[in-house]
C-alpha cells in the first residue's frame, strides 16, 4: 500500500476528486466516474521545469530563469534541496543541495540554450513520463511563457505527480487551458505579482 502506482482501491467519484485519478476504462461501463484510489508515497519533491526552449527570445528566456532562480533558491532554503529537470544526457531529473550546484545548472541550460536545441523540454519530458513511473513528486512546477494542453495532459495522466502547475511568463492566454484538467495556471503579471486563478482556494 506504499507504492504510489499501486492500487489500493476503486470507488465512485466525489467533488474533490483529482482528474487524473480517474479509471478512464471503468468509467466508461459505469454511470459515473471511478477512481482508483493510491498508495500516496511521493516522494516529497518538487520537480521545477524551467522551459527556456518555448522561449521567443532573450527577454522571455531571462524572465523564465529569473522566476526560476527565485523559486529553486527559495527551496533551497526552505528544505534544503530543489529538483530541476536537465537535458545534459537525456531527459533527468537532478536533485540540487547547494546554490553552487544551482549555479552550475544555470550554466548548463545557457549553455544548452546557446547550442540551440530545438527541443521543449515540457514536450520531451512528456514524452518521457513513463521512465518515470518510479520516482512519484509532490508537485512539478513548469516555468514557460506558452505551452499546448498535449504536453500537460501526457504528464498529468502519466501520474508522476501529485500536482502540477505552470507557472505563465507570457501574456493571459499564453496556456491552452483544459477544464477537464487539474493542472493549475498561475499568469505572472507586472512587478512579479501572480494572478490566482478564480475559485482557487489555497
Amino acid at each position: 500500500g506504499s507504492d504510489p502506482s499501486w492500487i489500493n482501491g476503486r470507488r465512485e467519484y466525489t467533488d474533490g476528486d483529482r482528474m487524473n485519478r480517474i479509471h478512464w476504462k471503468l468509467s466508461s461501463r459505469s454511470d459515473n466516474y471511478i477512481v482508483k484510489e493510491l498508495g500516496d508515497n511521493y516522494s516529497g519533491k518538487v520537480l521545477l521545469i524551467p522551459d527556456t526552449y518555448a522561449c521567443a527570445d532573450g527577454a522571455e528566456r531571462d524572465l523564465v530563469l529569473d522566476v526560476f532562480f527565485s523559486l529553486s533558491t527559495a527551496l533551497l532554503k526552505n528544505t534544503g534541496e530543489c529538483t530541476v529537470l536537465s537535458c545534459e544526457d537525456g531527459i533527468t531529473a537532478e536533485t540540487v543541495t547547494d546554490e553552487n550546484e544551482l549555479e552550475a545548472q544555470l550554466v548548463s541550460i545557457l549553455d544548452r540554450d546557446n547550442a540551440k536545441r530545438e527541443l521543449s523540454l515540457t514536450a520531451g519530458f512528456s514524452e518521457e513520463c513513463a521512465l518515470y513511473a518510479s520516482e512519484r513528486f509532490a508537485h512539478i512546477v513548469i516555468i514557460t511563457p506558452r505551452e499546448r494542453q498535449v504536453m500537460l495532459s501526457q504528464i498529468e495522466q502519466s501520474g508522476c505527480a501529485e500536482r502540477i502547475s505552470v507557472l505563465c511568463t507570457g501574456k493571459k492566454g499564453s496556456i491552452d487551458e483544459s477544464r477537464s484538467s487539474d493542472v493549475i495556471v498561475f499568469y505572472l503579471r507586472e512587478k512579479g505579482r501572480l494572478e490566482i486563478p478564480d475559485g482557487f482556494i489555497v
